[in-house]
Order: structure tokens, then C-alpha cells, then sequence
């Protein structure tokens, strides 16, 4: 699920014109950050893993993590190496059948979405 909201952040940084990027951050850091935080504790280089993902997500749209306000990104070979090794763990996700017959229930508007978030992964 953090993924997920670390995705539909990203999402609303570029197609909604929300005002206060900033403020839907310190309100919902700790969501985005809770699969993070499971293995690293609060420590504060769960707000860079946090950051990393969300600047993946908007390079993927063509968009540059720093037009936003957000926190600074640091460089670190450590970070790095655990941050490949979380979204390699990420992706080994399976979905099942049943989870993927859900889109079948969605709405125009709800496909429309669900479509355009397949795109971005």
C-alpha cells in the first residue's frame, strides 16, 4: 500500500494543480513511508528512500522531483544499495487472479485511472 500512495502522490504532483505540495507531505510522509520504516525504523534515511521513489515516479512522467518543494534528496552508495534492494523486493509482489478480476467491477472513470497508473509502471 505505501507504494501504491507513494504512486498516487506523484500522480497528483503532475495532473493536479494542488496548491501546497508541502503540506500533503507532512501529511501523509508516514503513510507513504510505512513499508520503509518496517525495515529501518524512523531512522532519516526513510524520508530519502521515501524521495527516491517519488523522484523514479516523476522522471518516469518527465517531471523533476525538485520543482515541488520537496525535502532535499542526499546522495549515498548505502542508500543506493538498500534502495535497489527494496524495490527488487517490491516487485516480487504477486497479484492474484482474483485481485485482477477487480478491474472488471471499475467504473469508465475508475478504468481511466487504473489504465493510466498501469502506464507509469
Amino acid at each position: 500500500m505505501p507504494c501504491a500512495l507513494r504512486r498516487m502522490f506523484a500522480t497528483i504532483m503532475v495532473f493536479c494543480e494542488y496548491t501546497n505540495i508541502r503540506a500533503l507531505w507532512d501529511k501523509h510522509f508516514e503513510s507513504m513511508a510505512e513499508d520503509y520504516c518496517h525495515v529501518h525504523g524512523s531512522s532519516s534515511s526513510v524520508e530519502q528512500f521515501v524521495l527516491r521513489d517519488i523522484a523514479a515516479i516523476l522522471s518516469s512522467m518527465g517531471k523533476d522531483i525538485r520543482n515541488y518543494g520537496l525535502p532535499t534528496m542526499h546522495q549515498s552508495d548505502d542508500m543506493n544499495r538498500d534502495y535497489y534492494r527494496e524495490l527488487t523486493e517490491e516487485k516480487k509482489f504477486v497479484v492474484s487472479d482474483e485481485d485482477i478480476k477487480l478491474a472488471d467491477s471499475l467504473n469508465a472513470e475508475q478504468m481511466e485511472a487504473f489504465n493510466e497508473f498501469l502506464i507509469m509502471l
